[in-house]
């Protein structure tokens, strides 16, 4: 006798067999770890320049340009956007979800450095990065460089 015919014959049988079936997921479902869930917050990092007293033209062509070449060759960098203002300028780097927050930020500031030389000598990059980890929409890290 299979399966199938055993529950046609005895219903109750069927019925009982379905709700331990639902029981044994309830049960299941409770105890899932979150630790099974896959991290869904990319690398995030911030570069904010300033330079006073410049134009949002100015900002785009004279420093967000030459840092945007210089930040998109690293590497499993996702989306690289851009925001330019009257005497500043704000770049933000997504990278991939398996790419580390600080192997990222450490790229960014090697690569932010190399372009430094093409940027005007009033915004040059500060020596000290002011720079977070944790905040609760995932991880980022922000650097300011002020004009001299």
């Amino acid at each position: 006798m299979t399966l199938a015919e055993l529950c046609v014959r005895r219903s109750v049988f069927a019925v009982m067999l379905a709700c331990f079936l639902v029981v044994l997921g309830v049960f299941s479902f409770r105890e899932l770890g979150v630790d099974l869930f896959p991290r869904a917050d990319p690398a995030t990092v911030n570069v904010n320049i300033k330079l006073p007293g410049a134009s949002p033209e100015e900002m785009t062509t004279q420093v967000s340009l030459p840092l945007e070449e210089a930040l998109s060759t690293i590497s499993g960098l996702d989306e690289l956007s851009s925001q330019s203002t009257e005497g500043t300028s704000r770049i933000t780097c997504k990278f991939v979800l398996e790419r580390d927050i600080e192997s990222a930020a450490q790229d960014v500031r090697e690569k932010v450095a190399g372009a430094a030389r093409d940027l005007p000598a009033t915004a040059a990059c500060g020596k000290r990065p002011r720079s977070r980890t944790s905040r609760s929409s995932g991880n980022w890290r922000r650097w300011t460089a002020s004009a001299r």
